[in-house]
């Protein structure tokens, strides 16, 4: 019946084990509930880790998407930039103008580039 009879003199003693046994029990209770949120920090952090996975595969499609649409502006026969300037030189009213360095790598990545008669030239003539 977990009954302990004692005297004076093994009463002092007595209360030393019992507070020991309740501090071993409360540090029992305490290594099992950091082992609790161990494990549930273990899992957070694997999550974590999937999450930054996802993302670095979703930049590195939007990269390469980004590569893509920039080909087609900058680059290959017939590129966005070079078919706009033509339009710009044959006349049309801008009031805009794009960045030279850009225009100078788009007429130079056409391969047909025989450049247009501008509005300027045909009046020239």
């Amino acid at each position: 019946k977990r009954i302990m009879l004692t005297g004076p003199s093994t009463l002092l003693a007595t209360l030393r084990t019992v507070a020991n046994i309740w501090r071993n029990e409360q540090q029992n209770q305490n290594a099992l509930a950091i082992a609790e949120a161990g494990s549930k920090l273990y899992d957070k952090f694997v999550g974590f880790v999937e999450s930054m996975d996802g993302i670095n595969k979703a930049l590195g499609q939007a990269q390469s998407q980004f590569q893509t649409a920039y080909g087609r502006l900058v680059s290959g026969r017939g590129n966005l930039i070079s078919s706009t300037e033509k339009l710009r030189k044959l006349g049309i009213k801008a009031g805009k103008q794009l960045q030279r360095d850009l225009l100078e790598k788009a007429m130079s990545e056409n391969e047909d580039h025989a450049s247009l008669p501008t509005a300027q030239d045909q009046e020239n003539d």
